[in-house]
């Protein structure tokens, strides 16, 4: 499967939305400024690769994500960031424990605040 070449752009207001010009799926970026060619890409990518590993759960289910979870010490916070747009996330009993266990390791790394 090719993976589309450009996303459409369109500005409205302070907010620029992007979507891949074949199936019309916008996405947000909410600060105004230009969408960087390599967030494109990872859009790009992550509409064209819906895979459901453990089955469909409903008719709004887009498919398996990515999760990145690390902290930011100088901040004092336990940072999620999620490959695409994501509006919720269903875990089976393993994933929810490996979930919680490295939120945990995360927040232990933290300085705790006075």
């Amino acid at each position: 499967m090719d993976l589309p070449t450009a996303l459409d752009i369109c500005d409205r207001g302070f907010e620029t939305w992007a979507t891949n010009p074949t199936n019309k799926r916008w996405f947000r970026k909410i600060d105004g400024t230009p969408i960087p060619n390599d967030l494109k890409v990872a859009i790009a990518q992550a509409m064209v690769r819906r895979e459901w590993p453990e089955g469909r759960i409903g008719p709004d289910d887009d498919g398996a994500t990515e999760v990145a979870i690390t902290h930011d010490q100088l901040h004092s916070r336990v940072i999620v960031r999620f490959q695409q747009p994501t509006s919720w996330i269903g875990l089976d009993r393993e994933s929810c424990s490996q979930l919680i266990a490295t939120l945990i390791k995360h927040m232990e790394q933290l300085e705790p605040t006075p």
